[in-house]
């Protein structure tokens, strides 16, 4: 079986969530997205990351060739970015909530 490949946004929250992932034998961690470019490129450097797979911005990094996407971003964040990553084919996962509010609960829904 190949592993499973996934791709984590939002490190600052996310650094020990991207640490549990990596330690299962089954997921190779594959991409990172984050805003800041100082902890993309130390959190890339400590798993082998090219600089291809080290993304700032969400709509690169959700195409990028990933099985699974973690979301740990703020959680404002979570449900369009859940969305989004599950258009794109990826399964997901988010650190907390999901959503806040009944119409972003619906509109998971529905994407699923």
């Amino acid at each position: 079986m190949s592993k499973i490949k996934a791709g984590i946004v939002g490190l600052h929250r996310g650094s020990g969530l991207v640490h549990a992932l990596a330690s299962h034998p089954d997921v190779q961690i594959a991409a990172l997205c984050d805003m800041n470019e100082e902890t993309l490129a130390g959190m890339g450097r400590q798993f082998g990351l090219p600089d291809a797979a080290l993304f700032t911005r969400f709509h690169e990094f959700v195409n990028a060739p990933l099985d699974v996407i973690a979301i740990a971003t703020p959680i404002e964040f979570h449900a369009q970015q859940s969305i989004a990553a599950m258009q794109a084919g990826k399964h997901v996962l988010c650190e907390q909530t999901a959503a806040y509010t009944i119409d972003d609960c619906e509109r998971l829904v529905q994407t699923v």
